[in-house]
């Protein structure tokens, strides 16, 4: 199979020494923090980076065109960001991975059209770093790997709160991210980090990547200093777990290892003598792959059944809550509010995350709330005027039921 890196482009106004540093780390790992100190820095940001949200306030700081591209990828491959099987290491050299190649060229060349120093970063390119490594060979870029790590414990704490995902996967997601990472970057220029020099002294944290990267920063330390200070906040931190709680858990074999040799390489410089170990954790994790994945699929359907069966309670009962605010508001009024419902309900049926159906189911709830309030004064003249509005009422009954007949009927189907 050959290698299908694609040529230099003198036309792609990229310089031959244009360089780009690369951030390979697993998520929720202070990934896009550590990308905007470098952005403060001088080092180019993309043109259009991932927005922030509750989760992650200061911005996620990878090309949203890389996301898509490498979702895609990665579904291509039959996998998403949360499996942590393996996937074929040789992928990259393939002809479909060609294709992907000059999507992935254009899109670089359209988010970092300049000569500075870029960073990209996007966790999934933990999976895919050859390929990757490739596109920038294409472009005529230099790669310089940061290497950022996380107390694996942190990282699965953050992961189930943010992705209601079990602990043990993500201590499994957490291994396939940085032996991918850190197997696929060896012999490249690079540098181990850890979410703790991010937050504890970032300006040491800076000059070290200066320095063995051999990346002098086009803004100043001091000139960014203010900037950064804010950013790196402290409150921003949660999920803080001591190192040594590792040896105390069960977590995957290898897991406690290969922590304490990345963390001794951000300490001490890498140890060519580690290598080897981290060969037969990979490898040891390859193998164990078929026999655990099946258990793990399984915790995962039944997770996923548990969340539906809890969405289909909340509409059930939302339903009952709008039929009792039908019973005991005027007609109009219960109409009205039918119709708002079911046009949420409506926005839910296109949504198949069971999370986000909780989420409506809950919305809609305060919106019934909210109009009982809202009909509780009304109701009580309603209820003294009934006997004289008896015909009226008749009429607007019939109305109700043709305008019934002409709808679909009310609710989500299952």
């Amino acid at each position: 199979m050959t290698n299908n890196v694609l040529p230099v482009n003198p036309a792609s106004g990229a310089s031959a020494d244009r360089r780009c540093v690369v951030v390979l780390g697993m998520h929720r790992s202070g990934t896009s923090a550590l990308t905007r100190m470098l952005g403060l820095l001088g080092i180019d940001l993309p043109a259009t980076p991932l927005g922030g949200n509750e989760w992650n306030v200061t911005g996620h700081w990878e090309p949203s065109p890389v996301v898509s591209l490498n979702e895609r990828i990665l579904g291509s491959l039959g996998t998403t960001w949360d499996d942590w099987r393996p996937i074929d290491a040789g992928w990259h050299r393939s002809q479909a991975a060609a294709t992907f190649k000059n999507e992935a060229l254009d899109i670089l060349r359209s988010e970092f059209n300049g000569t500075r120093p870029f960073v990209l970063k996007e966790p999934r390119i933990c999976r895919l770093a050859a390929f990757w490594r490739d596109v920038l060979a294409g472009m005529g870029v230099t790669p310089l790997f940061v290497l950022p790590i996380r107390n694996p414990l942190e990282v699965a704490a953050s992961l189930q709160v943010r992705d209601k995902i079990d602990p043990s996967l993500g201590h499994l997601l957490w291994m396939r991210h940085l032996l991918e990472a850190e197997f696929a970057t060896r012999g490249q220029s690079r540098v181990f980090t850890t979410y703790d020099d991010l937050l504890g002294d970032w300006r040491l944290l800076a000059d070290k990547m200066q320095a063995e990267l051999d990346l002098p920063w086009p803004r100043s330390i001091d000139e960014a200093a203010g900037e950064i200070d804010v950013l790196l906040s402290d409150k921003h931190r949660h999920h803080r777990q001591p190192s040594g709680r590792l040896d105390q858990l069960f977590v995957p074999g290898g897991l406690s290892q290969a922590f304490e040799i990345t963390s001794r390489w951000v300490r001490f410089g890498e140890n060519e003598q580690d290598l080897d170990t981290l060969d037969s954790i990979r490898d040891g994790f390859d193998k164990a792959t078929f026999m655990l994945s099946a258990a793990i699929a399984s915790a995962s359907n039944d997770r996923r059944k548990a969340s539906d069966e809890q969405a289909i309670k909340l509409t059930d009962m939302v339903e009952e809550l709008v039929q009792e605010v039908r019973r005991k508001s005027d007609a109009e009024q219960a109409i009205t509010l039918a119709r708002m419902v079911e046009e949420r309900v409506q926005e839910g049926r296109r949504k198949s995350d069971a999370e986000q159906a909780i989420t409506l189911a809950r919305m809609v709830e305060e919106l019934v709330r909210e109009e009982r309030r809202k009909s509780a004064a009304e109701l009580a003249s309603v209820q003294a005027n009934l006997a004289d509005q008896n015909l009226k009422l008749d009429d607007l009954l019939r109305e109700i039921e043709r305008l019934k007949s002409r709808r679909p009927r009310f609710g989500w189907r299952r």
